[in-house]
């Protein structure tokens, strides 16, 4: 399968009057949103996400819209549609273009309508599936909103594609006529009414090559309502035809924006308007300061310097005195190096704590997380060229540093970011840089500049401290990359929404070698002082806050025990994730009716699936304990390049139902826990906690001994747990949240800390931090208990090990972002 999933081409239709917007004399595409026009901010996207070659299909008013185009873009390829006949038939102009420039080519081609905006992330998410899937053809869909007239997009009872069913068409129809779609050995029948409610609707985004393409838009009639040609019906062609048509749903609405009345273009603007605020020149950027000015600000300690730090860090006087020495030191250092008129940002980054939710943000699941007070601060001053430069205050650990960012870009693979990140290029700069701070930053550079092509991104001398420990599980790595990614948008102006800067630090931590979500980022960005955010992903969103429990202490406990970043513990970081994805592939395959619900692990529960959990318990009987690779679907083997994990060897075992019964239960566990947060339920959450460290647990420490440690997973198991969820849903020996399942990530030294921890009086949780093994475990304990608590660790584990005591109560604090005062 070609793995080059960029389309060569982007056919964009500007043809149509757009009748409904009322319109004389200007063009719909020619609407501005954010004081540019829809279509201009269109063709940016396409051209950042790498597509070579623009058609635009004019007809009604082009020398407008030629004109609109060529005040901001050259190089377009221009086509006419001299009789308006519809959009099938404008869709076929734009391709007769794409034959005259590649004559000979057989080209993927991106067909849109041109009064949309569409999210750049989706297009380049759009482009992976279609290559990774095989697809003939790939349309895009979203979630039908109440009152909408949109086309329906009619699904069998697999989830496979069988139609569009356009809605002017359904309401003309008798409403007992009986509609047939779908080809021939399985059409389906559908009343008018069952078709409206399709859950699905087309937005006119469709991914495939020039000749299938072409080869649907020759057989369109115009037996419709409307006597017009309907693109559309290129779905209906391709699916007839015994051609694959691939599904991508949209599921967060503002990935993909349209209108088609006045009204709607002003809610659109005004909405644009407030997610996309206008950034400042860089020269008239408050943040950016002198050292010098810094280290006047820093020495001062009035009301309002105090009122700054204390919204970065709560009333403790001892945590801001702390932070405003750490701040001072750097901005010296700073000096040192850059001289004291040298302009900067000063920037943090908190490391973080997920207490709820681990192992599963790239599975969908919810996490709830909270930013501690242990961080990264960096200076970020700007460069007229292209080169980053790397200084640390402890340059025994961290040295010196030092790349430009044109060369490293020109030795890799630019057309996809999975294809980048899984290319030869890069493994084997992440194997020459295993363990060097550089990579982190290098990734930052990589992920926004693949992000925004056409704009040259500036150089920065970087200067950094940070007080989180490293290979903990507090994730000082993503602290640097988060605060990386935040000087490069400051510095060079870019716009990024806060849900696409989280999803963007995800993906750019996947350049050194890992495939985890991003969840960590999230935390480390959006968290708030006090407070514990349960953040959704999939779309992302902020779902809830919570305060964190009064009269609890969160405590992090180092097991002196370096978590691995090696390339075997990527592996097996990477194993866990294929697990999660075999057992997903697994689940829909065995149960075709669900597939369509099952987009991701998330959504195998009870509520998504419409069955009881005693069902949900027996549909896991399905899956195997565990599963070789070279015993995989061929389907699954083909996936594993895109899981990291191309040099598995073929005897390489997956612990399938463990790993889905573990990731099936934190999404439950996770779930629930922000509700007794709220309710200030501290010991409810911790009885969940230690639920959701018994699934990683490897020993249990019993009387000084360590004994090994697997929770069931076995079909009497199951049958068991089922059996207890029919007679009594509600009990909870039987309960999802409680089950363990078997991911495995802890060590015996965490799982050491975490029995003696759980024997003290007023510890009421306490569980691995982090993805695990090696690094920290986390305790919620009263306050009032947390002398007693350090007594028994140092006790029973630190002065045993010869170790000093690491064990730290933590404050939530403000998430990462460059500090402003003057602003």
């Amino acid at each position: 399968m070609n793995q080059t999933s960029v389309p060569q081409f982007v056919v964009i239709l500007a043809a149509g009057k757009g009748a409904r917007m009322g319109l004389s004399g200007e063009h719909k595409v020619s609407q501005r949103i954010g004081g540019r026009a829809v279509i201009n901010r269109a063709i940016a996207t396409y051209r950042e996400v790498g597509i070579p070659n623009t058609v635009v299909v004019v007809g009604h008013l082009a020398e407008q819209v030629q004109a609109v185009v060529t005040s901001e873009h050259d190089g377009i390829l221009w086509a006419n549609q001299a009789e308006a006949r519809g959009t099938g038939d404008a869709a076929r102009v734009g391709l007769q273009a794409v034959a005259q420039e590649d004559p000979l080519g057989d080209p993927q081609v991106l067909l849109v309508a041109g009064d949309r905006l569409i999210d750049g992330v989706l297009l380049e998410r759009l482009f992976r599936q279609h290559a990774q899937q095989g697809a003939d053809l790939t349309m895009v869909t979203a979630r039908a909103a109440e009152g909408s007239h949109q086309g329906r997009v009619l699904l069998d009872a697999a989830g496979g594609v069988l139609a569009v069913a356009e809605w002017a068409d359904l309401a003309a129809a008798p409403k007992d006529a009986r509609l047939v779609y779908g080809p021939r050995e399985h059409q389906q029948t559908f009343t008018p009414e069952e078709a409206m409610a399709a859950e699905l609707v087309n937005v006119s985004i469709y991914l495939g090559r020039r000749s299938l393409l072409v080869s649907a838009l020759s057989q369109l009639g115009t037996d419709n309502v409307r006597g017009e040609e309907y693109l559309s019906d290129i779905v209906n062609l391709a699916v007839r035809a015994g051609n694959q048509v691939g599904l991508m749903v949209a599921e967060d609405p503002r990935q993909v924006l349209g209108y088609n009345t006045p009204a709607e273009l002003a809610a659109l603007d005004a909405y644009w308007q407030t997610q996309h605020p206008v950034a400042l020149p860089r020269p008239a950027d408050q943040a950016l300061q002198t050292l010098q000015r810094w280290r006047e600000w820093l020495a001062g300690d009035d009301l309002a310097s105090r009122a700054n730090f204390e919204c970065l860090y709560g009333p403790s006087e001892q945590l801001v005195a702390d932070r405003r020495r750490a701040m001072q030191e750097l901005v010296a250092h700073g000096e040192a190096l850059l001289g004291p008129v040298a302009e900067v940002l000063l920037i943090r980054s908190p490391g973080r704590a997920n207490i709820l939710g681990r192992h599963i943000d790239h599975q969908g699941g919810v996490c709830n997380l909270l930013a501690i007070n242990r961080e990264i601060l960096m200076l970020a001053h700007p460069r007229s060229d292209d080169r980053v430069t790397l200084h640390n205050l402890q340059p025994d650990r961290f040295g010196e540093r030092s790349f430009a960012l044109r060369e490293l870009i020109s030795q890799l693979p630019w057309d996809d970011w999975l294809n980048l990140v899984n290319s030869e290029q890069v493994r084997a700069l992440s194997n020459v840089a295993q363990g060097d701070w550089v990579k982190y930053i290098k990734a930052a550079l990589v992920r926004l500049q693949k992000r925004f092509p056409t704009q040259p991104l500036c150089g920065m001398d970087l200067v950094v401290s940070g007080d989180i420990p490293v290979a903990a599980g507090l994730s000082s790595s993503s602290a640097l990359l988060v605060a990386a990614i935040e000087a490069v948008i400051r510095l060079n102006a870019l716009e990024l929404e806060p849900s696409q800067f989280v999803d963007l630090a995800g993906e750019g931590e996947w350049f050194v070698g890992t495939r985890g979500g991003s969840a960590d980022h999230a935390a480390i960005k959006l968290s708030q002082a006090g407070q514990v955010a349960q953040a959704e992903f999939f779309p992302f969103r902020l779902a809830r806050m919570a305060l964190f429990p009064s009269g609890y202490e969160l405590v992090i406990c180092d097991s002196g025990i370096s978590a691995r970043k090696s390339a075997e513990a990527r592996t097996t970081f990477n194993q866990r994730i294929a697990s999660y994805r075999i057992g997903l592939a697994w689940l829909r395959a065995a149960f075709p009716q669900l597939a369509e619900r099952m987009q991701y692990l998330r959504d195998v529960n009870t509520r998504t699936l419409g069955i009881s959990l005693s069902e949900l318990y027996r549909m896991l009987l399905v899956l195997p304990e565990a599963v070789a690779q070279r015993d995989l679907p061929l389907a699954v083997l083909e996936q594993l390049d895109q899981w990291g994990l191309q040099e598995a060897a073929p005897d390489t075992t997956y612990p399938v139902r463990g790993v889905v019964l573990y990731g099936l239960a934190e999404c439950e566990r996770s779930r629930l826990g922000i509700d007794l947060l709220a309710d200030g339920n501290g010991a409810g959450f911790g009885e969940l906690m230690n639920a959701s460290h018994d699934g990683d647990r490897v020993v249990s420490w019993v009387d000084g001994q360590a004994v090994p440690y697997t929770a069931p997973t076995d079909d009497v198991y199951l049958l068991r747990l089922s059996d207890s969820a029919a007679r009594d849903p509600l009990a909870r020996a039987s309960a999802l949240a409680f089950q363990p399942g078997a991911y495995r990530c802890s060590t015996p030294e965490i799982d050491q800390l975490v029995d003696l921890a759980l024997m003290v009086p007023g510890v009421v949780g306490a569980q691995l931090a982090g993805a695990g093994l090696g690094g920290c475990m986390m305790v919620l304990v009263r306050s009032q208990a947390l002398q007693k608590l350090t007594g028994a660790l140092e006790n029973g584990y630190y002065r045993p090990r010869g170790l000093p005591v690491m064990v730290s109560a933590c404050t939530p604090v403000q998430g990462s972002g460059i500090i402003n005062p003057w602003g």
